[in-house]
């Protein structure tokens, strides 16, 4: 895969709402809405962007009839927005138990390519459309601490739909080659020896989870360390 001579820089676009309630081009926009908590602070935020001639691995249809060339190449116009919720709260429910977390969703598509008409309304390849993740902390002492986190993501697709089979290249993600979705539980415990010095204990992927980015994930993984803060 080359890419074409004739690629441009990418440009992006916002969306601003104007006096006359018609929506002008400008570049991307977020709306944030923040609650103080207590102790804490939980956070939404709508967001969005518009993109002009992002670079992209593709088919072109409109150079030689009845031929095709792939190569990295301008997509007209692509447009992502989405949504957040995220959480931080300290002393969460009982004393020593602090919380971050947060859940995304994003939809992105080509809205625009003049090269390859098929692909109008298709996914953009490597974004999840949902992510999500949780950590908590539980502070039992000043010295001992007790972590659990949880992490996800959806499936994504690797290359852009296939317009000739008329579906996507990775139907199934699951397997070698795929990004697959994923739901991870990591465990962590660490112990403060002295003033400049800790020891920790964990495990990564605790129910030993099997999935894919093109190569397999680190499955079940226990670590230990010590560690020495200047």
């Amino acid at each position: 895969m080359t890419p074409s001579i004739n690629s441009k820089p990418i440009a992006c676009q916002r969306f601003e709402q104007a006096a006359h309630h018609q929506l002008r081009f400008l570049g991307s926009w977020e709306f944030t809405v923040e609650r103080f908590l207590a102790q804490g602070v939980w956070r939404t935020s709508l967001f969005g962007e518009e993109k002009r001639d992002a670079l992209i691995s593709q088919t072109d249809l409109t150079t030689i009839p009845g031929y095709s060339i792939s190569s990295v190449q301008n997509v007209d116009k692509v447009r992502t927005y989405g949504i957040e919720t995220s959480l931080q709260a300290n002393d969460f429910l009982i004393s020593g138990l602090d919380i971050s977390g947060s859940v995304g969703y994003i939809h992105a598509r080509i809205t625009e390519d003049r090269a390859n008409r098929g692909l109008e309304g298709t996914e953009i390849p490597l974004v999840p459309a949902w992510r999500a993740s949780l950590l908590g902390v539980y502070h039992a002492s000043d010295a001992l601490s007790y972590s659990l986190g949880w992490r996800y993501s959806a499936s994504q697709h690797s290359a852009l739909y296939d317009t000739t089979a008329q579906r996507y290249t990775d139907p199934n993600p699951g397997v070698y080659g795929g990004r697959s979705s994923f739901s991870v539980f990591d465990a962590k415990v660490v112990y403060r020896l002295a003033r400049q010095w800790s020891a920790s204990l964990g495990i990564d992927n605790i129910t030993n989870a099997k999935y894919y980015t093109l190569y397999p994930y680190a499955q079940r993984t226990f670590f230990a360390g010590i560690k020495f803060d200047l």
